[in-house]
């Protein structure tokens, strides 16, 4: 191969080349050291955040008055200084930084017993503790924080004279009186701060301290436990409660208030551009925050903790600290003029579109921002007009950024929609709708098979005639209510073999829920009635055949239960009234000759008592469960339980004393085997009903129908609303450039800020006229590509 050697002109451009291209490409070989000394940088020129950040770490864990004043030169001294902190400010830090060490080392020589005999070491206000003088063993402990401070401001102070910065700004003197010359200062001080021609240059901070704010106030909603809301000691699942019980407490509703209104008034001043609002709102932050923190929330009537035990409090301190610091950058810049716009939809990118909607999802936060946004800035628009106006312009917005999204995705004319986008949005579309459909079903069928048992824990039975005393009186509790065992529950099934109901006991019944008890028939009170009232009594039950009437024999229960949901009873009862008639004469003249000699010791036959089986419901009365006790084929066995009653008396009883009680005992067939110690005991079958978890109690309450009626017919009227509104929509939607229309609504929002109200009622109304005509709103933003198309 033939190779030409290179002239010596070419000879010198390839080596300024090199040259070159060697210079260019040497930064970017050692990224690394490049980035140290860019933060090297960055850090020497913003020091003074150091310091800040050891001021607030110091006051968050020594939580005592003398850290609390490096709080207060700072948020009103230091930050606030125009334009920047002065040499003076500095130096007071020092002093004060070593004031405090040498008080700090002086009291751990030194206590004084008066606060040991008078005060409790453990409450939260404990004088050496909230003063910051408390002994310790470890001194370092006790400082080091002091100590951190002292370095950051020491080496702020020489990286300020090393760039030529600490220098004295002597001030006017105007007097040699000191107290004179110092409210002068101050006087001087706040005029300079609050001149809105004397600022570092307007900037918006809003949008920050809005988010310290929204931090602050969900320190408060997870954490009011904390701030002696919550009892001690309280888990997060026992405050949960206070939601699920609709409980709550009103100290929280005022804190949570509370933070909302000042969040409120310093979105009022922001509006305002007032600076001398600010100002006076920071102090008075400032000052409320302070005591609060330090001196209310852990005295004993609250919490009697410490503020450094209080983690919940120091983050919230830590928040509003950064908040501080932001309102004070605010004050010192001063507010800029155009404020009035959107922060989210700043620029047309999906992401800030997506915010945007978010934003205005949010119940009632659009509308109450407009409604403050109109109040407290000046404008010749109307309420309506006012909303109309930020309505088309956010409409209008959220069509730019889908004309911006859909320019990015390059869709050619004619070109389908992909298969992954329909498989994603109609799927979903098509779950939404299937599950509104037979959601309601779903989960009503769910929450039955997850039901829980509901026992009875006890159970009373309570007999009476024609409204006299009881003459019996029985209640049992857990011992002799028990579950049927599995023996039991398949005898107990196999009785409805080839009845009606036999499918539907099992699939529906479960052995959990049957429950038998067994009374031992005696009554467990005395029967006390007066003689008069047993004459009366004789004489209703004579007069039945002579006169044709009747008299009631009531048979009464009550079921208690512990359930686990506030949806279901504690308590049930029911009863089965039986008029006594001339037919049931044998069973009035037995109860008469017991009533006239209790001695004979007569029993009383009582046929077809009460009932078999008894359904317990989660809800509303107990009664006799016909639909189950009916289809018996057992033949020894009837739906209802028949039984013999006796008077009993004692022995050997003192004349005067009368002493009787009854005793009910069963003459009919039991479902299962007798008790050997009790043959006779009443037997009592009872069907209590399961109840839901507590995920599903809610719904179980309010019934598949209500479902179907709050659930999805308020749905799908919403899809359908939606649906039916799209065709008037298009007008919008439809818009092909939306730059000319927001570039209107900009307009308007420049003009008010300048005060020229005149010029902003022309173009709101020429807006309002643009969108009443069709024609216009096509002609004004139809694309001119497409239109050449």
């Amino acid at each position: 191969a033939l190779h030409l050697a290179p002239s010596g002109k070419q000879q010198d451009q390839l080596e300024d080349f090199e040259t070159e291209f060697e210079e260019q490409t040497e930064p970017y070989s050692d990224r690394l050291k490049r980035l140290l000394t860019a933060s090297l940088y960055a850090f020497r020129a913003h020091s003074e955040y150091i310091a800040y950040l050891f001021v607030i770490l110091d006051v968050i864990l020594n939580g005592s008055i003398l850290s609390l004043v490096y709080a207060f030169l700072l948020f009103t001294w230091g930050l606030l200084s125009i334009p920047w902190p002065s040499r003076k400010f500095w130096l007071t830090m020092i002093f004060y930084t070593m004031v405090v060490l040498v008080v700090k080392y002086a009291f751990q020589f030194y206590d004084i017993p008066y606060w040991a005999d008078h005060f409790e070491e453990d409450s939260g206000l404990y004088p050496p503790r909230i003063i910051g003088i408390l002994f310790r063993s470890n001194f370092f402990a006790n400082v080091v924080w002091d100590l951190l401070l002292l370095i950051s401001l020491l080496f702020h102070r020489g990286l300020l004279k090393e760039s030529g910065l600490w220098r004295d700004t002597h001030s006017e003197k105007l007097t040699s009186n000191f107290f004179v010359q110092i409210w002068y200062d101050v006087k001087r001080f706040v005029t300079r701060l609050v001149n809105p021609d004397i600022t570092l240059g307007a900037a918006d901070y809003y949008v920050v301290m809005v988010f310290f704010d929204i931090l602050c106030f969900l320190t408060i909603i997870f954490g009011f436990s904390s701030f002696g809301i919550g009892i001690e000691g309280q888990s997060v699942e026992t405050v949960a409660n206070f939601f699920q019980t609709n409980n709550i407490p009103v100290s929280f509703v005022i804190l949570l208030l509370a933070q909302f209104i000042s969040m409120l008034i310093d979105r009022a001043i922001y509006l305002r551009h007032s600076l001398w609002g600010k100002f006076v709102f920071h102090l008075l932050l400032l000052v409320l925050w302070h005591v609060w923190l330090f001196f209310v929330l852990p005295s004993d009537n609250i919490t009697r903790k410490p503020f450094t035990d209080n983690i919940a409090a120091q983050c919230i301190y830590f928040f509003k600290a950064c908040y501080f610091i932001v309102s004070a950058l605010q004050i010192v810049a001063g507010y800029p003029t155009r404020i009035l716009g959107y922060f989210l939809g700043s620029n047309d990118s999906t992401i800030s579109g997506l915010s945007f909607q978010v934003y205005r999802a949010i119940p009632l936060l659009s509308e109450l921002r407009e409604g403050m946004d109109w109040m407290f800035t000046d404008t010749t628009l109307s309420i309506l007009h006012w909303l109309r106006v930020q309505e088309i312009y956010a409409q209008v917005y959220l069509v730019k950024v889908r004309r911006k999204r859909e320019e990015d995705d390059k869709r050619n004319l004619g070109t389908p929609q992909p298969w992954w986008l329909k498989l994603l949005l109609g799927g979903l579309l098509l779950l939404v709708l299937v599950l509104l459909i037979w959601g309601p079903l779903l989960v009503i069928s769910i929450g039955n098979l997850s039901n829980q048992p509901n026992p009875p824990v006890g159970v009373g039975i309570n007999l009476r005639l024609n409204g006299f005393q009881s003459l019996v009186e029985m209640t049992v509790e857990q011992q002799s209510i028990t579950t049927l065992s599995p023996d039991e529950y398949e005898k107990f099934r196999r009785d409805f073999i080839g009845t009606p109901v036999f499918p539907v006991f099992n699939n529906e019944f479960r052995r959990g829920d049957f429950h038998r008890v067994l009374f031992r028939g005696t009554s467990t009170s005395l029967w006390t009635i007066s003689p008069p009232a047993r004459l009366s009594l004789i004489t209703e039950l004579e007069s039945v055949n002579a006169t044709n009437s009747s008299v009631t024999l009531e048979f009464s229960w009550s079921i208690s239960r512990t359930p686990s949901t506030g949806l279901a009873s504690e308590t049930v009862s029911g009863s089965i009234p039986r008029r006594l008639r001339s037919s049931d004469v044998p069973t009035i003249l037995e109860f008469i000759e017991v009533l006239e000699d209790p001695s004979l010791n007569q029993t009383v036959n009582l046929p077809n008592l009460y009932p078999l089986i008894i359904l317990a419901p989660a809800t509303g009365k107990s009664r006799n469960f016909s639909e189950l006790s009916q289809f018996l084929s057992n033949e020894d066995l009837s739906s209802n339980v028949s039984c013999n009653a006796v008077l009993n008396i004692p022995e050997n009883s003192a004349n005067d004393t009368i002493t009787e009680w009854w005793g009910l005992f069963q003459n009919s067939s039991h479902v299962f085997d007798r008790s050997t110690d009790a043959p006779t005991a009443l037997e009592l079958i009872i069907y209590s009903e399961s109840i839901a978890l507590p995920l599903f109690s809610s719904v179980a309450a309010i019934g598949i129908i209500g479902l179907y009626v709050s659930v999805v017919l308020v749905i799908s009227s919403l899809i359908r609303g939606f649906i039916s509104a799209l065709p008037s929509q298009v007008l919008v939607d439809e818009i092909w450039n939306a730059d000319p229309l927001l570039n209107l609504c900009s307009d308007i929002f420049l003009v008010r800020e300048n005060k020229d109200f005149e010029m902003e009622e022309i173009l709101a109304g020429k807006l309002l006229s643009i969108f009443r005509s069709s024609d216009k709103v096509v002609s004004l933003t139809e694309d001119s590509k497409l239109k050449q198309d």
